[in-house]
């Protein structure tokens, strides 16, 4: 049986290596790490009075997809009931679909939100 990725939450040291420092804010996350090997990451980060839902995975997390479903409501677990903002990727054609799947709706273009 093929070993799938462990759902947890993302320490600082977790964010830095999957993102190679690109994400200087503050963040809460959960990460599916495969054997030490962080896949995908998704949480919320604040910037001034708006909370920001985000979400990130290499393409080798497209093996898990089950996982991938169970990162986002993890990642929506921790917006629980405080209204976001997300922005639908333009690199992945399902994530219009996903975010209104969990919930958020579409504002503008690509922007959706979550009341």
């Amino acid at each position: 049986m093929k070993k799938t990725p462990d759902i947890r939450s993302a320490t600082a040291a977790d964010i830095k290596s999957f993102s190679n420092d690109k994400m200087k804010m503050t963040c809460r996350a959960v990460v599916a790490d495969l054997d030490g090997e962080i896949l995908a990451v998704a949480g919320v980060y604040y910037t001034g009075n708006h909370v920001i839902a985000f979400s990130d995975f290499t393409e080798k997390m497209r093996e898990y997809p089950f996982t991938m479903a169970r990162m986002a409501l993890a990642g929506m677990n921790i917006v629980k009931e405080r209204s976001c903002i997300a922005i639908a990727d333009e690199k992945h054609e399902g994530s219009p679909e996903l975010l209104k799947r969990l919930g958020f709706r579409l504002i503008s273009g690509r922007i959706y939100e979550w009341l």
